[in-house]
């Protein structure tokens, strides 16, 4: 059975193993990667040897640490990506534990710029330049972000919008592999009801008659300040799912920017579906 885990901005970590008893054995571990003293190695292999096939990444990683001696060095590799790739070898690749995250904060920016970004990462993404991520928005001024079909004269008050200075731009996705989610910290609910059209459709599945009273931000749930709410969420998803600290590069932020201005500041891009 065999598994490979490339670190991003690391090296190739190779497992080859075999399972007896629902356990693993005969573990090898190979990549371009540097350990030092090299006898670390027989320590990992030790530590994966004889785990239940069911152990999953905190498991092993948890069984990796523990094995190794205390002056072990790993270079262009970590316990993590070893356990990524036994999961891999043993056919498990489904959970989100066992891809790499890198959490990026970004400084406020426009939200032609959020949506530029949006494409830019998951092209990278999906060109293998770049692993998975979780990102989180810090807005310039107020915004209503539509989806990429929905239509907008029948989810915006145009008139209202632009009264009451709110900018209106359309995402790339309906949410199929880019993944987006609001979670509003704070709203004027007043001024959402005269802009975004509500329909009564919508608001029936929800039990109730009124859009306000169906806002219930995060501020008013937690008593928290914003950046204690964004900082609690980055530590849960670290804790559950891994995760290191991540950046813009500024060959992608140029190529967002250019994206911005032609395409999603666009009227359009904004009116293709009316």
């Amino acid at each position: 059975m065999h598994g490979e885990y490339k670190v991003q901005g690391g090296k190739l970590v190779v497992v080859d193993l075999e399972l007896r008893d629902s356990r693993i054995a005969d573990v090898q571990i190979a990549g371009d990667f540097f350990l030092e003293p090299a006898e670390a190695l027989d320590d990992i292999r030790g530590a994966v040897e004889g785990l239940p096939a069911a152990s999953d990444v905190e498991q092993i990683v948890a069984a990796i640490r523990a094995a190794l001696r205390p002056d072990a060095a790993l270079i262009g590799f970590s316990a993590e990506a070893v356990a990524i790739a036994v999961r891999r070898a043993l056919g498990s690749r489904g959970g989100w534990r066992d891809y790499d995250w890198q959490i990026i904060d970004t400084p406020p920016l426009s939200p032609a710029m959020h949506l530029a970004l949006d494409e830019v990462l998951a092209q990278e993404v999906a060109a293998g330049r770049r692993g998975p991520m979780l990102r989180f928005w810090e807005w310039e001024r107020p915004a209503i972000i539509i989806g990429a079909f929905q239509s907008l004269r029948n989810e915006v008050d145009l008139d209202a919008a632009s009264a009451l200075g709110v900018e209106v731009v359309r995402r790339v996705t309906g949410g199929t592999v880019l993944h987006h989610v609001t979670m509003a910290y704070d709203m004027d609910a007043e001024k959402m009801v005269k802009v975004l059209r509500i329909g009564r459709e919508k608001l029936s599945d929800k039990g109730t008659v009124s859009a306000v009273k169906r806002v219930d931000p995060l501020r008013s749930q937690t008593g928290l300040p914003r950046e204690a709410v964004i900082r609690r969420m980055r530590e849960t998803f670290v804790s559950l799912h891994g995760g290191v600290a991540g950046r813009i590069t500024a060959e992608e932020h140029a190529a967002a920017e250019k994206l911005a201005a032609e395409k999603f500041s666009s009227g359009a891009w904004l009116r293709h579906v009316p």
